[in-house]
């Protein structure tokens, strides 16, 4: 990073070191997009290029509202927090979404967004040699699906490997977790996905 470049830094370094000071307070974030409607929030997870973003971004297309991209963090009572109100888009990728260059060369789109922490219905879990569709996960399977989706890997404080634990523990204690291919999966059967899971 170009420390001369302050705009730069921030937007690379944000998130990153945003991690690093929640886990100095104890908290630990998960790797997604989230995004909600009528308090149901559905949140797609994944390595980098497996379509998260798409994803959500699918959902906002149908009126849906962004609660956050990248880093998931949630509250006491498991809410996830809003994060920054905008989705980093490549380019070639922003479909003629309005938004203006960042310095990381990426547009920053700035869709409606959640105001306040909002509660998790679903939780997808892309995975490169799932089965084809969504399957539902359960007790350890979901457990491993969520600790290989901790936002930064590398343990920077004490504890941090038993409080990522408790949380994957704790998302899946409240939440329906699903396994999906990489880029598979359409705002319809998301919504669907949600519909089922509240049901």
């Amino acid at each position: 990073v170009d420390a001369a470049d302050e705009a730069a830094a921030v937007t690379l370094l944000l998130h990153p070191v945003w991690s690093v000071v929640l886990a100095a307070r104890g908290r630990e974030a998960l790797h997604g997009c989230v995004v909600e409607r009528d308090r149901r929030a559905v949140a797609i997870s994944g390595p980098s290029g497996f379509g998260k973003t798409t994803a959500g971004l699918a959902l906002l297309d149908r009126g849906w509202r962004l609660v956050t991209d990248d880093l998931i963090v949630f509250d006491d009572g498991g809410a996830v927090v809003p994060g920054p109100p905008f989705v980093r888009l490549p380019p070639d990728r922003a479909g003629g979404r309005p938004g203006g260059l960042d310095p990381g060369g990426k547009i920053r789109f700035a869709p409606p967004t959640a105001p306040s922490p909002t509660p998790l219905a679903a939780m997808v879990v892309m995975i490169e040699r799932a089965d084809p569709g969504l399957r539902r996960l359960a007790g350890i399977e979901a457990v491993d699906a969520l600790l290989t989706q901790v936002y930064n890997p590398i343990l920077t404080h004490p504890g941090q490997t038993k409080r990522r634990l408790d949380l994957a523990l704790d998302v899946v204690r409240r939440t329906p977790i699903y396994a999906a291919p990489p880029r598979s999966l359409t705002g319809d059967g998301l919504a669907h996905l949600v519909e089922e899971a509240m049901a």
